[in-house]
């Protein structure tokens, strides 16, 4: 197991005093962005928005590699990161069950980064998912989750909004952010928490990689956060990344990696404005790569230039919301090469997740005829066509 050190958190990002309030009333969303998810929630993401630039992406295979150094070494070390969608509580309160497969690739890895969809609680009892808005989830909850690797380091990002569901007293109330960070904090000691300028969250997460890479975390939103309940609350905003701050913060790390909340609920294409925005972020001089959940579905990966990696939306991990749409799901896993401290290569695969009831396993033959989601699978093959040909051809 690869040795990782924290440290101290090198850079804030704070635009409190230059938020406004965007949305219809309590919603985040503008009035199109609005109907088009009330329209794919009743009917299973049929009126997704199409990005209109979706003919030109250069989608990601299920497998590749991207050299960032030219190296014939042999005594090269490396390290895993796995990156899991929104996780949050299941119908029946109770944690999810993992298949062999799924286990394993979650043991292989060094570093897990997730996007925490729950306040988490301090509760007794099971709490189970009803009609109520509230997504809070048991700490007991989570810690099951990450009892599958105790030794990885467990990054979780608070930068959504059901983050808040506790702290409704005011638009700057907190309160159940904060016990949400210290339960995170007890449920899995060691684990680490972004996204947020509260209590022992960090705006970014610097991590050291024993005699390798310095490299640092960002979790951030985009369309959530911005309405009349949250828009004060420190959550990091996209308005946070300016261009001159993200410069600095590649300077100080040799792997910058972004971990975005952004794109529009259950629609299978990225907004054009984020794209071009995130596309504009991975550069060289800014971020490697860039992950980004939120919208309940699979988007489609691409490469940015000669190395840099975006994925536009990896789905859920674990969800009681919607139909079979939010049910598929896909877990990047990035094999890091170093030598030197200098990062040489990155070998990255795509696994496809599924969801039954309490039940998650990887999809792996695409082939049969038994598909649990054939819908589901059928769709994401014409957005991202390029993740089946290597099995397929």
């Amino acid at each position: 197991m690869v040795l990782i050190s924290t440290l101290p958190n090198s850079l804030r990002l704070p635009t409190l005093e230059q938020r406004r309030p965007k949305g219809i009333g309590l919603s985040p969303y503008p009035f199109r962005s609005l109907i088009r998810y009330f329209l794919n929630a009743l009917f299973n993401g049929w009126f997704s928005y199409l990005n209109p630039d979706r003919q030109h992406m250069k989608l990601l295979a299920r497998e590749g590699c991207i050299a960032h150094v030219n190296s014939t070494e042999s005594s090269i070390s490396s390290f895993k990161v796995v990156f899991l969608g929104d996780i949050m509580v299941s119908r029946s309160g109770k944690p999810p069950q993992f298949t062999t497969d799924l286990k394993k690739v979650l043991e292989g890895a060094d570093v897990i980064v997730a996007n925490l969809e729950s306040p988490l609680v301090d509760d007794a009892k099971i709490i189970r998912r009803g009609l109520s808005l509230n997504f809070a989830m048991n700490r007991s909850f989570l810690s099951t989750i990450c009892a599958c690797n105790r030794t990885a380091k467990w990054v979780f990002s608070i930068a959504n909004n059901h983050v808040c569901d506790t702290s409704q007293k005011s638009t700057v109330d907190v309160s159940g952010v904060e016990a949400t960070i210290n339960h995170i904090r007890i449920a899995v000691p060691g684990a680490e928490v972004i996204g947020a300028e509260i209590g022992a969250a960090k705006s970014v997460l610097s991590l050291q990689i024993d005699k390798g890479p310095k490299v640092g975390i960002v979790g951030w939103t985009e369309v959530m956060n911005r309405d009349k309940k949250h828009y004060k609350k420190p959550i990091i905003r996209e308005t946070d990344l300016t261009d001159a701050k993200m410069m600095q913060l590649k300077e100080a790390h040799d792997l910058l990696i972004g971990f975005a909340h952004g794109n529009e609920e259950l629609s299978y294409y990225p907004l054009k404005k984020t794209r071009d925005r995130w596309m504009r972020l991975i550069d060289g001089k800014k971020f490697d790569f860039i992950v980004g959940h939120g919208p309940h579905v699979i988007q489609p990966a691409e490469k940015v230039g000669s190395q840099g990696l975006l994925f536009h939306s990896i789905g859920n991990f674990c969800s009681p919301l919607g139909k079979s749409q939010t049910k598929i799901g896909c877990i990047p896993e990035m094999t890091i090469s170093y030598i030197d401290g200098k990062v040489s290569r990155t070998d990255y695969k795509v696994h496809i997740l599924q969801q039954h009831q309490e039940t998650l396993s990887l999809n792996q033959d695409f082939k049969q005829n038994s598909q649990r989601y054939p819908g589901q699978i059928r769709r994401l093959k014409k957005i991202w066509k390029s993740l089946f040909e290597a099995q397929e051809s």
